[in-house]
């Protein structure tokens, strides 16, 4: 099955955002407010999800999402 953005919470979406904009976890953590360790289990999540093993797999799909 194709992996879908729509198979994402809202902060699954926005974690998936700032991994594709190139930010570290403790980045996206400073920039959501939330702990590191947060960010590395919502990451976690979304590789689940979308069948992946990185970030940059995840990176790569959602900027072809873009075009």
């Amino acid at each position: 099955m194709k992996p879908d953005i729509n198979d994402l919470s809202e902060r699954e979406r926005q974690v998936t955002e700032l991994i594709a904009q190139g930010l570290k976890y403790k980045e996206i953590a400073v920039e959501l407010g939330l702990q590191h360790e947060t960010i590395r289990t919502y990451a976690a999540r979304v590789r689940k999800k979308l069948g992946m093993h990185s970030r940059t797999e995840i990176a790569i799909w959602y900027v072809r999402l873009q075009y």
